[in-house]
């Protein structure tokens, strides 16, 4: 027997968009979800591709890539994945970067294997040119896509522990360190807006009603 939180309704989005009192005003949000919701596959917990296949295009498609203290980019969706609580929410969190910072598309992880609910998931976590940073957190959340949002969570909670680490270790000393330090209090701001939006979307999302499938 399978147990999962179906996704949200339309009325608790709006509800939700129209009490989010922790919501930063740096990025005020409509009061309504103008796209429609995706609702979750009874087979959401059901895949099949193994974790090492999924880590093995995890490590092809950051091969030689570079985070933003020029460190290797590698680390950091390992860590998402292993955040996950489940094996969908590993899978989508060790691929949850792939599409965004390689060539690989949505159409060559499914040709590959991979399957559509964790392939729904990454969808929503790729943040796309053209998409501000909070149409692209506020279409996670619209989507009703209960893994997409912890994932995202995970590696808001990821970021947030590496930026610590770099404001504990960093030299942002002269106008390139002011620079940096500046870009960095931006990010941080923005993560921790998203963080607090996510946060209040998966405690209004978990009241919600339970399905059960045999």
């Amino acid at each position: 027997m399978i147990y999962y939180l179906t996704s949200l309704s339309h009325y608790t989005i709006s509800l939700f968009l129209q009490n989010e009192h922790s919501t930063s005003q740096l990025f005020p949000v409509d009061k309504t979800c103008q796209t429609p919701l995706v609702p979750l596959s009874v087979n959401q917990y059901l895949t099949s591709m193994s974790i090492e296949d999924i880590l093995r295009i995890t490590i092809e498609a950051h091969d030689g890539l570079k985070d933003l203290n020029g460190n290797p980019a590698i680390p950091h969706p390992l860590a998402v994945g292993l955040a996950g609580k489940n094996e969908l929410e590993q899978k989508v969190g060790f691929l949850h970067d792939v599409v965004e910072d390689s060539p690989i598309t949505i159409a060559d992880l499914r040709a590959r294997g991979v399957e559509e609910d964790v392939l729904e998931a990454v969808d929503l976590l790729t943040h796309r040119r053209g998409m501000t940073y909070r149409e692209y957190v506020r279409n996670i959340v619209c989507s009703g896509n209960l893994t997409a949002m912890r994932v995202k969570l995970n590696d808001l909670y990821q970021n947030q522990q590496r930026a610590r680490e770099t404001f504990r270790t960093q030299d942002f000393s002269g106008t390139a360190g002011e620079r940096k330090l500046d870009e960095l209090q931006h990010i941080v701001e923005r993560h921790d807006w998203a963080v607090r939006y996510l946060e209040d979307a998966l405690v209004i999302a978990t009241r919600g009603k339970i399905t059960i499938f045999a």
